[in-house]
């Protein structure tokens, strides 16, 4: 079970990750002191991310018309699955 300090750090993870603005080497750096739990927790919520693109590019239907992100989240997919 997660620990509240994981829980916080889990949540200041995945706000900066869908900041536009922030810089990707304060992601990694962020990741890189997490703890395993964390990073597969990260690694989860990515996954997911790529899955629900990837069924909207299937359905036919982009999320805000934007249709090269579905297409590269479903050849994503296919190369993971």
């Amino acid at each position: 079970m997660a620990t509240a300090l994981e829980d916080r750090n889990l949540n200041k993870l995945l706000d900066v990750m869908c900041d536009v603005r922030v810089d990707k080497r304060e992601l990694s750096k962020m990741l890189s002191v997490s703890t395993q739990a964390e990073q597969e927790a990260v690694f989860q919520f990515i996954l997911e991310y790529i899955r629900w693109y990837a069924f909207q590019c299937d359905m036919n239907s982009f999320v805000n018309d934007n249709m090269e992100i579905a297409v590269t989240c479903r050849n994503l997919r296919d190369t993971l699955d």
